[in-house]
């Protein structure tokens, strides 16, 4: 009897590790499905703050940069509500993430927080690399060096 309840424990413990999901539907390492037709999970968090360049958004812990195709996936698919600084994205399926506005860099310099979101994509566009833009009115993709700055949510 004690092995049958180790063993109920034991399987208990490990399907809440990894199989527990919380109130937005991400699972324990942080990403979210938010029901896409690709099956791109979106992390729940940007990953590395501040911004960063383009070789730095590339050295991420866990998942990848997304591209620009899943970008306008989320776009396309997803509901959009601005809340003063960020988006609420919610998926087809009712999970939803946060995209905050965290600024945009000229240079070093640093300006329009709570206005602007800067995202990195993987998507190369010659010599620079695609990057979302987005304000309470728009969501647009511009090229850019690798140089610039941007913020990093991660997909996998």
């Amino acid at each position: 009897m004690k092995k049958i309840n180790v063993l109920i424990l034991l399987a208990l413990c490990t399907l809440s590790f990894f199989g527990c999901k919380d109130k937005n539907g991400a699972d324990s390492n942080g990403y979210v499905d938010l029901g896409l037709p690709s099956g791109t999970l979106w992390q729940e968090m940007n990953q590395i703050t501040p911004g960063c360049t383009y070789a730095d958004a590339q050295k991420l812990e866990t998942g990848k940069l997304p591209t620009k195709a899943q970008y306008e996936e989320l776009i396309s698919a997803c509901n959009w509500s601005w809340g003063g600084s960020a988006y609420t994205i919610t998926g087809p399926n009712g999970n939803s993430i946060i995209l905050y506005a965290r600024g945009k860099y000229y240079g070093n310099e640093h300006a329009e927080e709570r206005h602007i979101g800067t995202y990195w994509t993987s998507t190369e566009a010659g010599d620079g690399v695609y990057y979302l833009e987005f304000t309470s009115e728009r969501k647009e993709f511009y090229t850019c060096p690798r140089t610039h700055k941007c913020y990093v949510r991660a997909v996998k």
